[in-house]
């Protein structure tokens, strides 16, 4: 459907507000629209009204899965949404701000980041804050990539030479989110508002573990292309840590306080639980409290596990 007019619903899914966009929009999944006229991006202006996750859902959420991942809780669906389409006054994770497909304040760092990171793929055109009350944004960017993502056929080189950038100028992916999904074919990242900065071992750990989890859970092909062109293997899954570590090694990374005497398995155990879970998770990006608590429940579910 192409239109210019973006409704908001509250909490109950009553009309409360209506944007007035410059030109028509069509949806193309996730709370991404493109202009007909301009053809660039907006982020940030609405979406189908399909589901979305809270903690603690009440009687008057239809509740479809428990998530397992302790900051998401259960999927639920709200039955005074169901059909309908724009920004919705309800956190779309319990973890963020933003409403249901809007953006909010954790977005605000594509700002500083699309000026600073080289490799960047968004091209930040404006920046609107429609909602000040509740800190709530809408982006309109255009992509060099034009959205295609590694998934769809990447260049493994491009990749590579991606990941080397970034450890080598201190930049880093969250260790626990499907970072693979933000690269597009050619090695530029899609989203910078979740990349941050830190020269810290267990954050560089954890870009890479990002990107080859990620990349094998997604496409096991792909993800086995890599390692070829790396010349690295995968025999057991303590192989997505200690070809991380070899990767920050090729890079000329200082990695000799990793190391403890006792075998593969007590070393990967150390790495784990003192150096990847201890970088930034998911929770990380809104709230500063609620990552450090998800560390410490992904860090006690470990206690007493034989890796």
């Amino acid at each position: 459907m192409e239109e210019n007019l973006v409704s908001v619903w509250d909490s109950s899914g009553n009309k409360v507000n209506e944007l007035i966009v410059e030109e028509p929009l069509q949806y193309i999944g996730g709370r991404i629209s493109r202009g007909l006229n301009t053809q660039s991006y907006y982020k940030g202006l609405g979406i189908p009204y399909v589901s979305h996750f809270m903690l603690e859902p009440t009687n008057e959420y239809t509740t479809i899965r428990h998530t397992d991942v302790n900051y998401l809780g259960f999927e639920v669906v709200k039955k005074q949404f169901v059909n309908l389409k724009g920004i919705f006054e309800e956190k779309y994770q319990p973890q963020f701000t933003d409403f249901i497909g809007s953006c909010g304040n954790k977005e605000l760092s594509i700002l500083e980041n699309v000026e600073d990171f080289k490799l960047s793929s968004l091209q930040l055109k404006k920046v609107v804050n429609w909602d000040k009350t509740n800190s709530q944004y809408y982006f309109v960017v255009d992509y060099l990539c034009g959205r295609r993502k590694y998934l769809s056929g990447g260049n493994p080189v491009a990749l590579k030479n991606l990941l080397s950038y970034m450890i080598q100028n201190n930049w880093n992916f969250i260790w626990d989110k499907r970072s693979i999904t933000d690269v597009s074919y050619d090695g530029l990242v899609t989203d910078v508002a979740d990349i941050f900065r830190s020269s810290s071992l267990n954050h560089k750990i954890g870009t890479v573990y990002s990107i080859l989890y990620s990349l094998s859970k997604t496409n096991r092909m792909m993800y086995d292309d890599l390692l070829s062109f790396l010349k690295y293997e995968h025999n057991t899954d303590m192989d997505y840590i200690f070809n991380s570590v070899r990767f920050l090694r090729d890079n000329d990374v200082d990695i000799s306080e990793l190391y403890i005497d006792g075998g593969d398995v007590r070393l990967y155990n150390h790495i784990l639980k003192n150096y990847l879970i201890t970088g930034k998770n998911c929770a990380h990006c809104s709230f500063v409290d609620l990552g450090e608590k998800v560390m410490n429940d992904y860090v006690n579910k470990l206690s007493g596990v034989n890796l």
